[in-house]
């Protein structure tokens, strides 16, 4: 399993339009094979601070993911609304 924390920081006046596009990532990111959990979720302390925290069955599903079409589409158009450096961390567990 991979776990992912992709944080982003959006820009002031932005937050509702990247939170819709977000929702739109996740419902479509739901249906693809080798995801086994994928949510978008917002800071209690800032609002503009929100994060996408995944769980994957395997690299090859979550690279898989980085093509789809929605990905392609929905995940740029965050990264404009943002106004410094997304964060992403991929993790493995430790058994």
């Amino acid at each position: 399993m991979i776990k992912v924390v992709a944080q982003f920081f959006i820009k002031s006046g932005e937050v509702e339009k990247a939170l819709i596009l977000g929702k739109k990532l996740v419902l479509d990111t739901r249906k693809e094979n080798g995801c086994v959990s994928y949510e978008l979720c917002q800071s209690l302390k800032d609002d503009a601070n929100i994060a996408f925290i995944e769980e994957w069955e395997n690299q090859a599903a979550l690279d898989a993911h980085f093509q789809t079409p929605h990905f392609t589409d929905l995940v740029p158009r965050i990264l404009a609304l943002t106004e410094q450096e997304t964060v992403i961390t991929a993790f493995k567990k430790v058994e």
